[in-house]
């Protein structure tokens, strides 16, 4: 879950930044799916059910290349694509807020931010920083 999450995070934020797309914040509403399997106390259903709406974004973004849009002049579509992405994570951030607080805060504030930059990674990989240095 934490790679996926990362990672699409990461990636989307990056594009978002990249092409200067803005739109209003939609905030799908994934809890109430969520809340079926908190409150049946299947928190592994639940983390199974954000870890699969994660590889939906992944996938969307794969199957619409918003990029190959964007350079095709399809931008509208393209602002369309990254801002159901948008809302897919936050949505997902909000269902992981008993899990990962302080993740999923990270995530919806950068999502609500005016202007989303490329975010930092969520998790960073271990020697990374030793690498740099």
């Amino acid at each position: 879950l934490a790679n996926g999450l990362g990672n699409t995070f990461s990636r989307v934020t990056n594009m978002i930044e990249k092409y200067g797309v803005t739109w209003p914040l939609l905030r799908t509403n994934l809890m109430s799916d969520c809340e079926r399997q908190d409150q049946s106390f299947a928190f592994s259903d639940l983390l199974s059910f954000l870890q699969a709406r994660l590889k939906k974004i992944d996938q969307q973004i794969e199957q619409t290349a918003p990029w190959k849009m964007i350079k095709d002049g399809q931008v509208d579509e393209a602002k369309v694509v990254l801002g159901e992405c948008v809302d897919g994570l936050f949505a997902v951030a909000q269902a992981l807020t008993p899990f990962m607080p302080q993740t999923a805060n990270t995530i919806q504030t950068a999502l609500k931010a005016d202007i989303i930059t490329k975010a930092e990674p969520l998790f960073p990989r271990l020697g990374a920083s030793e690498k740099q240095n």
